[in-house]
């Protein structure tokens, strides 16, 4: 009887405490509306899924990436998706799923003749955008990119989109998904962009949780996304 009744004491604790799912906008895999209301996306159609699958409180939040990752990293029972591991985060957080693998490039402005060649040897030899507290500006930083000299730090993936369409810097960096889909939001039938130069990075998006995250919370998690997998609901990004 005492056994039972731990046990309902443990269920009754984990359902009481609040699960926070933190997020950003990051279409495709993120994708809010006009009204700035989170909608949709790859990784949040997974989440959302996933949630309505728990059996404890949850709920889902949309917020700047620099806030995003901040909260992930100071809240116990948090969340967050979509975040790229990287060896810099790797202490940092419980990596709990893997959403999707990405390969990062530097896209410029479409031209008749492409500088790729020019670029590859140097890719020092340009401007580049990128958004604030993103794995893509931590590399960049790592491989010698200074802010205010060749790096210029936007505070959405959109503004550093806009920089390079308005000729403000010479490339983003950025995951192949999201240049395309972004293209699309702004209502180009085809990317204005392509890859000017590539430092072959490959990276896994991840739901991750904060390393002080209760383990019975972790160990569902894990669980319904087994589940959502081997009933084949989540499917391939294209």
């Amino acid at each position: 009887m005492k056994l039972i009744w731990l046990a309902l004491l443990v269920s009754f604790s984990l359902n009481a405490e609040k699960v926070k799912f933190v997020t950003e906008e990051l279409p495709p895999f993120q994708v809010v509306n006009d009204k700035g209301i989170l909608v949709g996306g790859y990784s949040h159609d997974i989440v959302a899924e996933l949630v309505t699958r728990l059996e404890f409180e949850t709920e889902i939040e949309l917020l700047p990436w620099v806030r995003a990752y901040r909260v992930a990293l100071t809240t116990p029972n948090t969340f967050i998706y979509s975040i790229a591991r990287s060896p810099m985060r790797e202490d940092k957080f419980i990596w709990v799923a893997k959403l999707k693998q990405v390969k990062y490039h530097f896209y410029g402005l479409k031209s008749d003749t492409s500088h790729s060649t020019i670029l590859n040897e140097s890719p020092f030899n340009q401007t580049v955008s990128v958004v604030r507290g993103t794995v893509e500006a931590d590399l960049l930083r790592q491989i010698g990119f200074r802010e205010g000299v060749n790096l210029t730090i936007t505070n959405t993936y959109d503004a550093a989109f806009q920089m390079v369409l308005k000729g403000r810097v010479d490339s983003i960096y950025m995951n192949d998904y999201s240049v395309r889909s972004i293209a699309s939001e702004l209502h180009f039938r085809k990317s204005p962009l392509e890859v000017t130069s590539s430092l072959n990075q490959v990276l896994d998006f991840y739901i991750a949780a904060n390393l002080d995250t209760d383990p019975e919370f972790i160990a569902s998690v894990k669980a319904e996304f087994d589940a959502l997998t081997v009933l084949g609901m989540i499917k391939p990004l294209n």
